[in-house]
């Protein structure tokens, strides 16, 4: 059966200790046909050149089978797999598939830390044709055995929390390593990639293998398990264990907190009691993404009753989500959005208390000794009507209906994340800028970049303008400059008895890490390749409007056979330049600094360049490219046997001779935002300042945008556009030309806010910080009264829309 990126749940309960596992995809290869390429099939996958149905695609086998018929078969030279695993940050994974390594050859896979292949080898792992096989991971071979012409069973635990990998083979823990560092040695990325099976083998051995049952899934440790055993009797559960509790008032230790007790218990002495005064705040952290089970059991005796509740926010009395009642006469209750739910219970038993609370569908189930109770919407009120998508805490209350005495306890507590997000997510509001200013002034705008996701999110700004009449197009690589090698490849540098020393000198502005030329480097073996020197946003937005026009590169000794060309690249992410906007193919000047016209000039517009030279190296023996002596700088040395790129360093640690030459005049930068980077923590906010300068602009419109680079699994690269138009000042008032102006008043605001522009509101709207629409309303006039009572404090943003555009600003509501 195949079932593929769903979040399915698989829960395991082992002893005292419980895990989740949430399969993200697994395939056995059954809903497939036999003899038709299995990337064409299963858009899972793809090759190493994104190239489905070539030669580098697989087959759809019959020949052997773990389970049932059908397996995948690698085999020849060409074919190249590649399973994306969505670049995650964060978590437990486990990597598990099993291989049939046929007699008589070999076989041979990897992993890599990023979905761009090519770019670093988290391990490579090669199978013979005598039953020897070897692992390559930091640089260290560890060899290892099996039998050919039999199912191995492979496991990859991958722990990006601790940094930290082990692999298995048929149940038996094979090697254990740092799992950021690159197969190759040296530094990497702590990050989780891909799964790459190619057509190779251990040294001298053909390929032939088979693979089959494969499953990728995110392991969850429980967040929080107690079954009060640690503690002694007459312990307050808040002062002893504070991370997790508290009480309604913050009073640890006072009436309100909660006894350790040994009068009842469902597994070892120990339970907690709820009596009298209890009113104990079971903290769930104001979780905003993700799919978590809070469970407990729990012990009403005859003649008492039981009461809890769950709250949408960790600070108790904002919003109750859930109140569940058990009463005297063995009935119970669960109040959930207005509807009273009845169940029945018996006292003096214990009983399993369960709560599933999926908060990316916004769901909520709950469970009383295994049977479904209720089901019903997250983020509603207990009371009724619309709460907060938020998981806050358990009250634990010494609480019932008139009449009756509350005294329970509860054990065995347990609470888990078993699905849903746990890699960073961004959200931005706006999503767009289009205003208009007076000549001559300045404005600021507000800006939000919230993280939606499970963990922290990293992000770094750009400004990036477009520049009149110069904007650059995308370019078609010549055929003879493409690179579609697969290889871990390895690099030599050689010396020069002559060094080339420095390029002629020039007036122009000139992009380069490099000192004069001192060596070059090489393949160790035939390969198309390329080197870069990148010239991050950073340090050319203050050459936007300017163009790149020439390319000066040192060539050592290319082989005669070999092409040659430069190329320039636009943004992507850090480690892999975007689209490529120019290239040129040259014939080189050997021993000597080349300087290569572009035939079209590239408009600098304040994004990154990646400045490459390439060759098609034929031979063992050239070392085409110059350098110098170092040290490597971090984008001075960036390179490429395709289609990832990585670094010489630390193997060398040295620059590429590569620079790129400027000519014209750069604009007037009329852009910022402050800050222009930051880490968010999941479910929070930065509010950032979008400043505009029309000091020195002259009359027109204007358009840049924002280039967000996240650490975002759904959004590294994340362009947010700008429009700015500049009118005369003299002339703005009421009206269509005019500036859109806007009061907001009381701000905070308490119950009732008001808003008044210069033009007719067609549209007010509040988004809150993940950018959801809390209110809206049509207007139609210059003024609005909008009632805010019912919406929780916090920070929002309140934008109206006219006919002349639209404008945002902060609110505050206490």
């Amino acid at each position: 059966m195949k079932r593929t990126f769903l979040f399915l749940l698989a829960i395991a309960f082992l002893s005292v200790n419980s895990f989740a596992q949430s399969v993200i995809y697994e395939d056995d290869f059954e809903a497939y046909n036999v003899g038709e390429y299995l990337a064409v099939q299963a858009p899972e996958w793809t090759t190493w050149s994104n190239a489905p149905g070539t030669d580098e695609d697989a087959f759809i086998s019959d020949d052997y089978a773990l389970s049932p018929t059908k397996s995948v078969k690698i085999e020849g030279a060409v074919t190249d797999l590649v399973l994306p695993f969505g670049d995650k940050q964060n978590g437990v994974f486990e990597v598990a598939f099993s291989l049939y390594i046929e007699t008589g050859f070999g076989g041979y896979y990897n992993l890599q830390h990023y979905e761009a292949v090519g770019t670093e080898w988290a391990i490579e792992v090669f199978f013979g044709s005598a039953g020897a096989g070897e692992l390559k991971t930091d640089n260290i071979t560890t060899p290892f055995s099996f039998s050919n012409g039999a199912w191995i069973d492979i496991i990859h635990e991958i722990d990006l929390d601790s940094d930290e990998a082990k692999i298995y083979f048929d149940g038996t823990l094979v090697h254990t390593w740092v799992w950021s560092t690159q197969s190759g040695g040296g530094a990497g990325a702590n990050q989780l990639g891909a799964l790459n099976i190619y057509a190779s083998a251990l040294s001298g051995d053909d390929p032939t293998f088979y693979l089959d049952d494969i499953s990728y899934t995110q392991i969850f440790a429980p967040i929080y398990e107690d079954d009060f055993e640690d503690y002694t009797v007459g312990d307050y559960i808040a002062v002893v264990e504070p991370e997790f509790y508290t009480t309604w008032s913050n009073a640890p230790g006072s009436a309100e907190d909660a006894l350790i007790v040994d009068e009842q218990a469902y597994s070892g002495d120990n339970s907690v009691e709820v009596e009298g005064g209890t009113d104990l705040i079971f903290k769930l952290g104001d979780k905003s993404a993700g799919v978590f089970d809070v469970n407990w059991m729990m012990y009403v005796p005859t003649g008492f009753a039981g009461y809890y509740n769950f709250q949408h926010m960790e600070a108790p009395g904002n919003e109750w989500a859930v109140e569940v009642y058990f009463n005297t006469d063995g009935s119970g209750e669960c109040i959930a959005d207005g509807i009273t739910i009845p169940f029945a219970f018996t006292h003096d038993t214990w009983m399993s208390v369960e709560h599933m609370i999926n908060l990316d569908d916004d769901l909520a189930e709950m469970y009383v000794d295994g049977s479904l109770i209720h089901a019903w919407v997250w983020s509603t009120q207990a009371s009724g009507g619309a709460g907060t998508n938020q998981l806050g805490g358990v009250d634990f209350f010494a609480g019932a209906h008139t009449g009756e005495t509350p005294a329970y306890y509860f054990d065995d507590v347990f609470f888990l994340q078993t699905g849903g997000a746990t890699d960073p997510a961004i959200e931005l509001v706006p999503m767009m800028f289009d205003d208009t200013i007076a000549q001559g002034t300045t404005a600021d705008k507000d800006l939000m970049v919230s993280n939606i996701g499970g963990a922290d999110l990293e992000y770094e700004i750009s400004v990036v303008y477009e520049v009149s009449g110069k904007k650059s197009e995308v370019v078609v690589p010549m055929t003879n400059s493409m690179i579609f090698a697969h290889t871990n490849a390895e690099f030599e540098v050689v010396s020069l008895p002559n060094p080339g020393g420095y390029p002629p000198p020039t007036d122009d502005v000139t992009l380069n890490y490099d000192g004069p030329n001192n060596s070059s480097v090489g393949l160790t073996g035939p390969n198309a390749w390329e080197a870069a020197a990148k010239f991050p946003a950073a340090m050319v937005n203050q050459y936007a409007g300017m163009e790149l026009y020439q390319v000066r590169v040192f060539v050592n000794d290319p082989d005669p056979a070999d092409d040659m060309a430069v190329k320039v690249y636009g943004m992507n992410q850090d480690y892999l330049p975007g689209a490529l906007l120019a290239e040129k193919a040259f014939a080189p000047l050997m021993l000597d600094w080349n300087t290569i016209t572009l035939d079209t000039p590239i408009p600098v517009t304040g994004e990154d360049l990646w400045v490459a030279c390439y060759t098609n190296q034929t031979t063992s023996t050239t070392h085409a490219i110059g350098t110098d002596a170092g040290p490597a700088v971090y984008n001075g040395d960036w390179i490429s046997t395709g289609p990832g790129w990585g670094h010489l360093a630390p193997g060398i640690d040295q620059n590429w001779n590569i620079q790129g030459v400027l000519q014209g005049d750069p604009i007037e930068g009329w852009l910022s935002v402050d800050p222009d980077g930051g880490t968010v923590v999941a479910g929070d906010f930065d509010d950032l300042t979008v400043t505009y300068d029309a000091s020195d602009l002259i009359l027109g419109t204007y358009n840049a945008k924002f280039v967000f680079i996240t650490n975002a699994p759904e959004n590294q690269y994340l362009e947010l556009p700008v429009t700015l138009t500049v009118v005369d000042g003299t002339g703005i008032g009421e009206g269509e030309g005019s500036r859109i102006e806007m009061l907001v008043y009381p701000n905070p605001a308490r119950n009732v806010v008001n808003v008044q522009s210069n033009i007719n509101i067609d549209r007010l709207s509040i988004y809150n910080h993940i950018g959801q629409v809390v209110s809206e309303v049509l207007v139609g006039n210059t003024t609005a009264n909008v009632n805010i009572d019912g919406i929780e404090s916090g920070v929002y943003f309140i934008r109206i829309e006219t006919a002349d555009g639209y404008t945002t600003q902060k609110l505050v509501i206490e």
